[in-house]
């Protein structure tokens, strides 16, 4: 069942001391499965990836490295990880550059961009002194096809007060993978290690959710103005809609379901999250006087008898694509 919202951390960047490069790509590796080599990126030198699309890059003579996770890894963080993975950040002395947290409306009736619009063209929005529209379109012979549509308050970087909030249409941007209207609200340098230092202090997920939420909900303001003189934002009338997103907000938690990816794509990942994994369990039982590769195949035997008893019980998803490429499944690994 699609739950009716979810709040969830979306992007996460942080630098770490580079003599704890080998922990930060442990901690990772635990995680997400083994890295590969990558090419620098961000003026760093050095650089690893991951199947979903993380990266750490690291120049032998900077005192930081740096480990970006985008919002397809961050799906894979599910229960109390998200905790659990900024108490390891912090331990490893970890320093957040940039926090992602988002909202999503899965009923597209709570957030209406048009509302948003019209707030941001009559000057009703406080916490920021501008705001940009963006859309992307495609033109076919037939017709003009919308890519993304959104609405953005502030500037990202330097140039910008270390915060952004953006407003747009999930469904549109992820090429219908998620069918929602979302909040964005992105904190950048010292902003963020704050938010971060602030989140990592939640004693469970229900307290890191209310912060999240609260955080979001505080980003920005949408309320109407009655006289341009004063600045004082709770002088004013809080716009309807926005009253309504803001007590949503109180009631949301921060994400905890597994992402559902089509079947390829899963079974391409664990093949290169586990294989480093089955490789030293046959290495290992080889040395004991066992057969290694007739040990893995007996286990992952008794891992698909277990999987067809709960396949009758719970079946996979209607909305996973089940298409099985086997000669593509069956191919040697490239880089």
């Amino acid at each position: 069942m699609t739950p009716t919202n979810r709040t969830k951390i979306d992007w996460l960047n942080m630098v770490f001391p580079t003599p704890r490069l080998k922990d930060v790509l442990d901690m990772t590796d635990g995680w997400l499965g083994s890295h590969v080599d990558a090419p620098g990126q961000h003026t760093y030198v050095n650089g690893a990836t991951w199947e979903t699309k993380a990266f750490a890059f690291w120049s032998d003579e900077r005192p930081e490295c740096m480990l970006s996770l985008n919002g397809d890894s961050l799906d894979f963080f599910i229960d109390d990880a998200p905790l659990r993975l900024l108490s390891e950040c912090e331990q490893i002395g970890g320093k957040a550059t940039r926090i992602d947290l988002a909202y999503d409306d899965f009923t597209r009736q709570l957030l209406d961009l048009d509302m948003v619009n019209v707030a941001a063209h009559e000057g009703n929005y406080f916490g920021f002194k501008n705001f940009a529209r963006h859309a992307k379109f495609r033109r076919t012979k037939g017709e003009t096809l919308m890519l993304n549509h959104g609405y953005t308050f502030g500037e990202p970087g330097s140039t910008g007060s270390g915060k952004q909030v953006v407003f747009y249409d999930k469904n549109l941007q992820s090429k219908g993978q998620v069918n929602s209207i979302r909040i964005e609200s992105r904190f950048f340098k010292q902003r963020a290690d704050v938010i971060v230092q602030a989140l990592t202090t939640a004693p469970n997920m229900i307290v890191l959710s209310s912060k999240a939420n609260a955080l979001i909900a505080g980003s920005i303001d949408f309320r109407r103005r009655t006289n341009n003189n004063d600045r004082h934002a709770d002088r004013y009338p809080r716009l309807e809609w926005w009253e309504r997103v803001v007590n949503a907000l109180s009631h949301s938690t921060i994400n905890v379901t597994r992402p559902i990816h089509p079947l390829m794509k899963s079974a391409a990942y664990h093949r290169f999250a586990y294989a480093k994994t089955l490789a030293a369990i046959s290495t290992q039982a080889d040395k004991q006087g066992w057969d290694g590769p007739g040990v893995i195949h007996r286990h992952v035997d008794l891992m698909i008898s277990e999987g067809l008893d709960r396949l009758s019980v719970e079946p996979m998803p209607e909305c996973r694509d089940l298409t099985l490429n086997v000669e593509q499944l069956l191919a040697p690994a490239t880089d």
